[in-house]
């Protein structure tokens, strides 16, 4: 089956529709991370603490919401009729 030709054109076509999708992830979910802890590092009133809880659940929300997102956009790809 590995060797069948039409199987890896489906796999190089799966692979060129997602590599957007991954790459704007890989790319946005980390400076949205960091974005989101500096901001609360900011306005933490003067504490200056970059690891607080409202930090922690900021970072995994953010991770979670991009794993939902590419969950999301690998869905909506694998059933598109084009």
């Amino acid at each position: 089956m590995f060797s069948d030709t039409q199987f890896w054109r489906l796999v190089w076509k799966e692979y060129r529709v997602h590599r957007p999708l991954w790459l704007v992830l890989l790319v946005g979910t980390p400076l949205m991370q960091i974005f989101f802890l500096a901001t609360i590092w900011l306005f933490s009133a003067g504490q200056g603490e970059w690891v607080t809880p409202d930090g922690i659940v900021t970072v995994f929300g953010v991770g979670f919401a991009a794993s939902f997102i590419y969950l999301l956009g690998c869905g909506a790809t694998a059933f598109s009729p084009w």
